[in-house]
Parts: C-alpha cells; structure tokens; sequence
C-alpha cells in the first residue's frame, strides 16, 4: 500500500481569523457552485478529479448544497487561483458530519507569492463561522508552499497522518491521522 506523508490543519472557530488578506487591485474572488451545465467555472479545465467530485456531490448528490470553488480571477479575466470546499466522504473518515473540507488549491505559477490563496482560505473561513463549522485542509509534509498558507490563514495543525492508496489506486484511498 503506497503511502504519502500529509499534515492535517483545521479551522479553530473559537479564535479569530489573524491577518486580514486582500485581493491585489482590480482581481476579482466570488464562488462557483456546480450546475448540470457546469462542471467546472469558466476557466478551469475539466480533469479527472474535478469530473469526479461533480459526480459524487452533484449528480449523486452527496452533499451537493456544500461543495463549491472559490475563485479568483486577474484584472484580465482569467483564472489564477481557486480552492474547493467540499463536505466529508469515504476517504476523509476523520471528518465530522458538518465539517467541509478547503482542497485542491492552486495558484497559476505566474501569480504564486502575492496572497491569493491566503486570501480565498481567509474568505472561506469567514464564509460559515459557525460553532459546529469545521473546515479541514489537508496538505502533504513536502509542501512547504501550501503549509505556509495553513500557517498564515488561521489555521492550527492538528496532526500528522498519510494518505493510503487502497486497491492500487489513489482515488479510492484514505487519509488517517495518526499522530
């Protein structure tokens, strides 16, 4: 079973959000949620994972009200950066049933170091501050990039663990904490 070494962080409610973050001039943030013409915002390719979590949330309908993207675009319309909200499934056994999950963050190459995943993290944890709201993210311990953002955006390390492939495949594997 192959393994990878990952880092649990999560949002403590009970403490408020740090630093406050803001978008560069003229970029633009907002939320896509999925529609049956829409698997993904206007300018993000379809991938594999994408097409799946469309399947599992929207079309089996497994949480489909809590998964949503937050993105963000540049003065010139295009997509820079977005980050995934999703709510708890098979492979986060970890995860309470009202908790959602910030995954799958990325930021063009080209506009990496100006905060913007910093900010979109800020403005998901600002979106549902609720006692029982629990957002999770979950990063592998070589990341050093996306630990920073953890680390800037509030968020307390919870733990150390490994995501386990299962059958062979990485999809259908689990993330445990074990430390």
């Amino acid at each position: 079973m192959k393994s990878i070494r990952c880092l649990f962080f999560r949002s403590d409610l009970q403490r408020p959000i740090g630093t406050t973050f803001t978008l560069p001039p003229y970029y633009t943030a907002g939320w896509w949620w999925p529609r049956p013409a829409s698997i993904v915002p206007s300018g993000l390719w379809l991938s594999w994972k994408l097409l799946t979590w469309w399947v599992l949330f929207f079309v089996l309908g497994i949480g489909a009200s809590r998964y949503r993207i937050f993105t963000v675009h540049s003065p010139d319309r295009r997509l820079v950066h977005y980050s995934l909200i999703f709510p708890k499934y098979f492979r986060f056994p970890f995860m309470n049933a009202a908790d959602l999950q910030i995954g799958s963050t990325w930021t063009e190459p080209g506009f990496r170091g100006q905060g913007l995943a910093a900010y979109a993290v800020q403005e998901i944890l600002r979106a549902e501050r609720r006692p029982e709201q629990v957002y999770w993210y979950v990063v592998a311990e070589n990341n050093l990039s996306s630990i920073h953002v953890a680390q800037k955006s509030s968020l307390e390390l919870y733990g150390a663990g490994q995501r386990l492939n299962r059958w062979g495949s990485s999809l259908l594997g689990i993330f445990v904490i074990d430390r």
